[in-house]
């Protein structure tokens, strides 16, 4: 058998050190190190971009919400400007009628009272020219004459009555009525009551329903 060799321990341990060495990584050349620190600004500017990005994102909704919000605002406000609108439009609709039929009803009331003086101008002018187309006259001739004034008459009655004019009729007899009639005399008479008519001065007309025209009367007071 041959002989075992005998190892120096320090020879064994700069062997191990030696052997660690061949295994061991490269250390970083001057070269390596300036690749990797160029490196690193391109991740931090991607980095960078990526935020930037998301942020003009966020930034772009924010501003399509603010458009969205501004449209609703702009259309609530076009709205309540229309509402208004319509309301003014509805009251000046409504002021201008009433101001219209105001107008219409003071015009029509001002042509009634025009035309219910001249009804009453013609009323008084006819009456008294029938009482005296009526007079009893013994003279024939003058009786003839009587006649074609009565003719006249009635052709003046028919324009009362194209006017809505009527006589007020008042009998012998009738009770006096102060919404019609005025006393010019009282009288006695035992045939009839106290305030009965027994005379007719002047008739007494209306327009429609109106009295336009009161009627004189002589009346009952007996004692």
């Amino acid at each position: 058998m041959g002989k075992t060799k005998e190892v120096n321990p320090t020879e064994e341990t700069v062997n191990n050190q030696a052997e660690q060495t061949a295994n061991a990584e490269p250390a970083p050349t001057q070269a390596t190190k300036k690749v990797v620190k160029e490196a690193d600004p391109i991740t931090q500017l991607t980095e960078k971009n990526k935020k930037l990005e998301l942020d003009l994102i966020l930034q772009k909704t924010k501003s399509a919400n603010l458009e969205l919000q501004l449209q609703q605002l702009n259309n609530d406000y076009a709205q309540k400007i229309n509402e208004k609108v319509r309301q003014a439009n509805e009251i000046v609709a409504t002021k201008l009628a009433e101001l219209e039929a105001k107008h219409s009803k003071e015009l029509t009331e001002a042509k009634k009272y025009q035309l219910t003086n001249l009804a009453k101008q013609l009323a008084d002018i006819i009456d008294q020219f029938s009482l005296a187309v009526n007079y009893p006259i013994a003279d024939e001739k003058i009786r003839n004459y009587q006649n074609g004034f009565k003719m006249f008459c009635s052709m003046f009655n028919n324009l009362l009555a194209d006017l809505n004019v009527s006589i007020i009729p008042i009998k012998i007899g009738d009770q006096f009525n102060e919404n019609y009639m005025s006393v010019v005399e009282t009288v006695e008479d035992p045939k009839l009551p106290n305030n009965a008519v027994c005379a007719v001065i002047s008739n007494a007309y209306k327009m429609a329903d109106r009295v336009i025209k009161i009627a004189n009367v002589k009346v009952v007071k007996n004692d």
